[in-house]
């Protein structure tokens, strides 16, 4: 998932209504109309360039939260209960699984990793 920083204006569509926080992160429009996302265009381009600024922040924020590797680390963590004082596992081999799952999940299969 790429962050932005940028507000995003989209068809409220598959995962984009998810990701776009509508008047906050973005706006979306009903899917197809393009008459709606225009108006959610000229909402953007005509904001006074503070509203502007904050979109963006909250946008960067949003993205920061839900999908860099720190929140992704963060639920695989509280998933397997390290964070709620669930199972005990050495730190060294948590960071080893933690990195596999990670170039599993960008599609780098398996790879030897130094410890």
């Amino acid at each position: 998932m790429h962050i932005s920083i940028r507000p995003a204006v989209a068809f409220d569509v598959g995962a984009l209504g998810e990701q776009i926080d509508d008047g906050v992160t973005g706006y979306l429009a009903k899917p197809g109309d393009v008459g709606q996302l225009e108006t959610q265009l000229r909402k953007i381009i005509d904001m006074p360039n503070e509203q502007y600024e904050q979109m963006c922040m909250k946008s960067y924020q949003k993205g920061l939260d839900a999908y860099s590797a720190k929140s992704r680390e963060r639920e695989f963590l509280s998933a397997i209960g390290v964070e709620q004082g669930g199972i005990k596992m050495n730190l060294k081999t948590l960071k080893r699984y933690w990195m596999m799952l990670r170039l599993i999940s960008i599609g780098g299969g398996t790879q030897e990793l130094s410890t």
